[in-house]
């Protein structure tokens, strides 16, 4: 009996050991922030110069150490800002942001562009790990009516308009305008 006693807490020793094993690569390698940083708001999306999705496409490069890092994104989709292609992408030393980004794994980025330079911000949430409904709910609160296209063509063929064709329908309201006039000062003229 005593023998089974001690068995058992070995092997839930083992076990539990096995559990911290597989947890902790997968708590490692996905985002994550520091307990004071304010909670993600879609409507920040607003306020940022450029949302993109976009592709982390090598390993991160530190600015200097213990400071911001930067990382080569291939730019996917824009949904706001000009954001285009290939671009590096700053990501400044603060609790707020997210370091560890996946080579070839798709993230949403907000950024500000100064000089010329992409920077996400440090002091909100602004590099979130893609997924397909925020990629919707973006495009939703994003997404503008596109400006009409205009296309441009040869002019109509043929000979140019004559003169008294062009200029007929302005001689004929001239001419209903005065017969009018006409016709409310003789109106005019009876009621006095």
């Amino acid at each position: 009996m005593r023998r089974h006693l001690t068995a058992l807490p070995a092997a839930g020793l083992a076990g539990l050991a096995g559990l911290v094993g597989v947890a902790l690569p997968v708590a490692v390698s996905s985002p994550s922030y520091a307990a004071g940083c304010p909670a993600f708001r879609l409507a920040d999306a607003q306020d940022a110069a450029a949302v993109f999705d976009g592709r982390v496409t090598g390993p991160a490069t530190p600015v200097r150490p213990g400071g911001a890092i930067t990382y080569p994104v291939t730019v996917q989709s824009s949904y706001s800002g000009s954001a285009r292609g290939a671009i590096t992408l700053r990501l400044p030393a603060g609790p707020c942001q997210t370091r560890a980004l996946k080579t070839g794994e798709d993230y949403i980025f907000f950024a500000s562009r100064t000089g010329g330079r992409w920077t996400t911000a440090a002091a909100t949430r602004s590099v979130l790990p893609y997924k397909e409904t925020l990629n919707q709910r973006l495009h939703a609160l994003l997404d503008k009516p596109a400006p009409p296209e205009v296309t441009f063509g040869e002019p109509l063929a043929g000979p140019p308009s004559s003169f008294t064709r062009v200029a007929a329908p302005g001689g004929a309201m001239i001419i209903v305008g005065l017969l009018g006039y006409v016709v409310v000062r003789r109106l005019g003229r009876r009621a006095a």
